[in-house]
């Protein structure tokens, strides 16, 4: 109680004021949410996310699905730095009329005054709402529109969730109000479905097994022909699952094999020739060869950098 009674005391000497919920109760990068400057309690209710504001210049709702990477609080220019509880976003989709669902939570943050921007890491879907306030019952937003702005027909809507507040997968009932909510965010995409945003969290977007570099491979560049098969070697930056194809145009066949390669190590390949190769390599004269383009991938990583390409050559087994 005196922390908050310490905040209160303080905030009021800029015009602003925070106080504990009552016992009554995309532009680019994704952007979304509001920037307006917190100036008042957003008393009773101890979180409050934000619907709709005239002429609000970016979407209130997430615009897409992804994962939202960055939040950031927008504080009063006199906010405390000290004795007043940290503050978190919550993600919420309204489920109906007065109801809440709330899907992700960011971790707690210490708020300073003015703009306050936090990492982090929680998947989001099209149409969640961000909701800001503290664990501990405070919840501060931006005035509702002026009567001069209402004459010009500028409106906003609020939902005011009070405590005690859900954790994720938990459902809370909210009540209507006019303020706006200090608080944005940025989603990015995350094509790979591995929960880290595509542009500045995942090193292998291509792939959801790898979230630093992506795996680079690369052939040897000397392979080997025996009656049955091709041996070729591959390396491979980080421990992969690695396949290595070869098609056979005009034949109607492939070779190819897959194992698992250590990092940095030369790991050897063995191709088996296929029944129809055999077959036409023992009607081409020794003194030629068959060309076959060979492929070296890494499981389900797509992109060159994960790729790599060799041709070898096939003599022919035919003698006069």
């Amino acid at each position: 109680m005196r922390r908050i009674l310490l905040l209160a005391a303080a905030a009021a000497v800029g015009g602003s004021l925070l106080v504990t919920a009552g016992a009554t109760g995309a532009t680019k990068g994704g952007e979304f949410g509001d920037t307006c400057a917190a100036t008042q309690s957003g008393a009773p209710f101890g979180a409050v996310f934000e619907r709709s504001h005239t002429g609000s210049p970016l979407p209130l709702a997430a615009p897409v699905s992804g994962v939202l990477t960055k939040w950031t609080a927008y504080m009063p220019a006199l906010f405390p730095a000290e004795g007043v509880p940290p503050f978190t976003v919550r993600l919420v989709r309204v489920l109906g009329s007065g109801e809440v669902e709330v899907t992700a939570k960011a971790a707690l943050e210490s708020m300073k005054p003015g703009k306050n921007e936090f990492e982090t890491r929680l998947p989001i879907e099209a149409g969640e709402y961000l909701a800001f306030g503290s664990n501990e019952g405070g919840a501060i937003v931006c005035p509702p529109p002026s009567e001069e702005e209402e004459e010009r027909g500028i409106h906003a809507a609020s939902g005011g969730i009070e405590m005690p507040l859900p954790q994720p997968g938990g459902k809370a009932s909210f009540a209507a109000s006019e303020v706006r909510v200090p608080v944005s965010g940025v989603i990015e995409p995350d094509v790979d479905g591995d929960g880290y945003g595509d542009l500045t969290q995942d090193g292998c977007p291509q792939g959801a097994e790898y979230h630093g570099a992506c795996p680079v491979l690369h052939f040897a560049p000397g392979y080997t022909v025996g009656n049955g098969s091709v041996q070729v070697q591959v390396k491979s930056s980080l421990g992969a699952r690695v396949a290595v194809t070869g098609v056979l145009p005009g034949l109607g066949t492939s070779l190819g094999t897959r194992k698992t390669i250590a990092a940095g190590k030369l790991t050897t390949f063995n191709l088996a020739i296929p029944p129809a190769l055999g077959a036409q390599l023992r009607k081409l004269d020794s003194h030629k060869s068959l060309r076959v383009p060979l492929v070296a991938r890494v499981n389900r990583v797509t992109g060159n950098v994960s790729t790599d390409r060799m041709t070898v050559r096939i003599p022919g087994r035919h003698r006069r």
